[in-house]
C-alpha cells in the first residue's frame, strides 16, 4: 500500500514539473526534435520586448519579427540557398487574383546583379509581368513561347478594355512591331507614325547625314537628300520642287523629264480659226510683222521665253491656231491654182 502511494505521488509531482516547464526550458535541455511542430493560435500575446514570433490565427499562418515594446515589425531574414513557395506568394498584402505566382503591392528593385537581375519562367505559351492599378492590368512585360520562329518578347500597356497594346521583338530575327506580333522589318510600324521637335525634325537613312528626310518648321517645308546633295522639297503651300528649293509652281523640275505622257487640260482650243466670223490675217499682213518683229504673231519672242518660259497647252494651241491659218491659206492657194488651170485649159482649147 506504502508503495502504491509513493508511486502515485512521484507520477503527480512529475505532471506538475513537467506542466511548470515553459518553452525556455524545454531548449536548456536540447533544442533538437524529429517531431511536427505545430502552432494552433495567438494566446498570451507579450506586451513588451522584440523578437521572432509564429503564430496562427484566421485561418492563416504567421511568421513576424516584432518588436512590441514600440509595436513596429523589424527586419525578418530568410536564408537558405533556395527558397520554395508551393503556390503563390503575396508581399506586402497583394490583392490575390488567384492565379499570378508572385504579386507585389508596391515597387519592385533590384541592385547588384551584373546580368540577369531579374529571371521568370514562362511555363506555359504566353506569360506576363504586370504592373497593376487597384489590381487592374496596366503596364505588361512578357514573352510569348510557342516555339516557333514568331516567338516574341513584349512589352507594352493594357487599356481599359483589356487589350494589350505594345512593342514585340522577335526572338529569331530581332525584328521589333509596333502595332504587329509579326515584323517583315527591323522596325515594323501597323499604323502612323508621328516624328516631332524643337526644332527640325529629321529621319537619318545612314551613319551620316547625307541621305535624310526632315521637316523644316521655318518654313514648314518637307525636304529629302540624297548624297549630301538637296533633291526635293515640298513647301508649306503645296509647291514641289525637284532639283530647286523654292518651287514658284504647284511642279518646278530643275532638269531634263523623261516621260511617256504629258496630258494638259484647257478650257478652249484654237477651232475659232475655223469660224465664219474669224478675220483670217493676210500673207502680207504676216509678211510685214515677221519682218517688223522677227518673230510670228501672238507667238512670244525669244526674249520674252528667255525669261518667263512657255506655257505648254497655251502654246500648242497657238501653234495650232498657226498651222489652221496656214491650212486656210493653202486651201486659198489650191483653189486659185485649180481655178487658173481651168482658165489655162480654156485658153488653150481655142
Amino acid at each position: 500500500m506504502k508503495k502504491i502511494l509513493f508511486c502515485t505521488s512521484a507520477f503527480v509531482l512529475l505532471i506538475h514539473s513537467l506542466k511548470g516547464q515553459n518553452l525556455q526550458a524545454v531548449t536548456d535541455i536540447g533544442n533538437n526534435t524529429s517531431n511536427l511542430i505545430r502552432v494552433e493560435g495567438v494566446n498570451n500575446i507579450p506586451g513588451t520586448g522584440a523578437g521572432l514570433e509564429l503564430y496562427y490565427t484566421n485561418g492563416q499562418g504567421y511568421i513576424q519579427s516584432r518588436n512590441r515594446t514600440g509595436n513596429v515589425n523589424t527586419v525578418l531574414n530568410l536564408a537558405g540557398s533556395l527558397i520554395n513557395t508551393t503556390s503563390r506568394t503575396l508581399i506586402n498584402f497583394a490583392q490575390d487574383d488567384g492565379s499570378t505566382a508572385l504579386q507585389v503591392n508596391g515597387g519592385i528593385k533590384t541592385s547588384g546583379a551584373a546580368y540577369r537581375a531579374f529571371t521568370a519562367n514562362i511555363t506555359g505559351s504566353y506569360g506576363t509581368i504586370d504592373l497593376t492599378d487597384n489590381n487592374n492590368r496596366r503596364v505588361f512585360m512578357g514573352y510569348n513561347a510557342d516555339k516557333t520562329a514568331n516567338s516574341y518578347a513584349t512589352f507594352g500597356v493594357v487599356d481599359d478594355n483589356g487589350a494589350e497594346r505594345g512593342i514585340y521583338m522577335q526572338r529569331a530575327s530581332g525584328y521589333v512591331g509596333i502595332g504587329t506580333t509579326i515584323p517583315q522589318r527591323l522596325l515594323d510600324v501597323a499604323g502612323p507614325i508621328r516624328i516631332s521637335s524643337e526644332n527640325n525634325a529629321v529621319i537619318d537613312f545612314s551613319n551620316s547625314t547625307d541621305n535624310q528626310i526632315w521637316y523644316n518648321k521655318v518654313d514648314t517645308s518637307l525636304n529629302l537628300k540624297t548624297g549630301g546633295v538637296e533633291r526635293f522639297v515640298v513647301l508649306g503651300n503645296g509647291n514641289v520642287g525637284v532639283g530647286t528649293l523654292h518651287p514658284q509652281s504647284k511642279l518646278a523640275v530643275a532638269g531634263t523629264i523623261t516621260t511617256q505622257r504629258i496630258k494638259v487640260t484647257l478650257s478652249d482650243w484654237s477651232d475659232f480659226v475655223f469660224h465664219d466670223d474669224y478675220r483670217l490675217p493676210t500673207l502680207q499682213d504676216v509678211e510685214k510683222y515677221v519682218i517688223e518683229h522677227k518673230h510670228l504673231p501672238d507667238i512670244p519672242s525669244a526674249e520674252e521665253v528667255k525669261k518667263d518660259g512657255i506655257e505648254l497647252g497655251e502654246m500648242n494651241k497657238k501653234l495650232l491656231q498657226k498651222i489652221e491659218e496656214l491650212t486656210l491659206h493653202l486651201i486659198r492657194q489650191q483653189k486659185e491654182i485649180d481655178s487658173l488651170k481651168e482658165w489655162k485649159k480654156g485658153i488653150e482649147g481655142k
